[in-house]
């Protein structure tokens, strides 16, 4: 299986299929990280294709600095600050509506295990989540999720150790007795 890195290369050298395939790798995980900050699936989704437009339009250059896959979720994360910005929307919360409408639509979502947590996450502050969805359901380290949010590796730790805290409180409240984060 090719790298992200080499895929990217071989789209600035003009191969198509090359974007489908990073598209169809980070696409539902983009959407779900985006829907985190947003708390709206069509907005994500649309914030999930800016961010490969982004790649389309400007053809940019990818420096190695960090993975193509923590450089993807900057841009992504990028668009949905300014977004927000746009929409003057200082906090977010999920419609529960959405949530149960979007269960069909990600696959990471289907699980029953997975909508508790996103639904417990959404209880936590805004900071804690971000962090906590890029560890859980995106697999990045603490070095990763700091080049993504633009903050100190140390401070990606406190924010984890924070946010694991207080979902395990908020599941524990839902009736999930000794929830264990790892």
């Amino acid at each position: 299986m090719e790298t992200d890195e080499s895929l990217y290369e071989h789209y600035l050298n003009g191969d198509d299929d090359a974007l489908r395939i990073l598209l169809e790798r980070h696409r539902d995980g983009l959407v779900l990280f985006l829907y985190g900050i947003v708390g709206n699936m069509a907005d994500a989704e649309d914030l999930m294709m800016d961010a490969f437009a982004t790649l389309l339009a400007k053809n940019k250059s990818f420096c190695g600095n960090a993975s193509f896959k923590t450089w993807l979720f900057a841009i992504a994360r990028h668009k949905a600050i300014s977004f927000l910005r746009k929409q003057r929307i200082a906090t977010t919360q999920l419609d529960e509506a959405v949530l149960a409408d979007g269960a069909a639509d990600l696959p990471l979502l289907q699980a029953e295990h997975r909508r508790v947590l996103l639904a417990a996450m959404e209880r936590l502050k805004a900071e804690y989540r971000y962090v906590l969805l890029l560890f859980y359901f995106e697999d990045m380290n603490c070095e990763q999720i700091a080049v993504v949010m633009k903050i100190t590796r140390r401070k990606v730790s406190d924010l984890l150790y924070r946010g694991k805290q207080a979902l395990k409180k908020e599941l524990e409240q839902e009736g999930f007795a000794d929830a264990q984060l790892g």
